[in-house]
């Protein structure tokens, strides 16, 4: 399913991700979820082609400090979009971002 996304996010599955998949193994979550590309650079797009739709995908949220961890999982859509390189990346839409929080 083809659709252009007018703003977007991109996220990455947390298991593909050293430090994240470090941190929520540590506090005791499943790493099959997606979270930001970063935790500080966020990259955001206009205009994102995408070519494929993940439907209802776990989003993790953690916060709180080292002693206190709290993990949120959100459903959200995951766009699929290929790269000039032919690589993919991944992105869930502006408003689901601001529902994230």
């Amino acid at each position: 399913m083809q659709k252009i996304l007018g703003s977007a996010v991109r996220v990455i599955l947390a298991e593909n991700d050293a430090e994240w998949r470090a941190e929520f193994e540590e506090y005791g979550y499943n790493t099959d979820c997606w979270v930001y590309y970063g935790e500080f650079d966020t990259e955001w797009r206009d205009n994102v082609e995408t070519v494929d739709v993940l439907e209802e995908e776990t989003f993790g949220f953690m916060c709180g400090n080292a002693s206190d961890r709290r993990c949120y999982a959100f459903e959200v859509d995951v766009y699929k979009a290929e790269e000039a390189d032919g690589n993919y990346s991944f992105w869930i839409t502006e408003e689901d971002f601001e529902k994230i929080g």
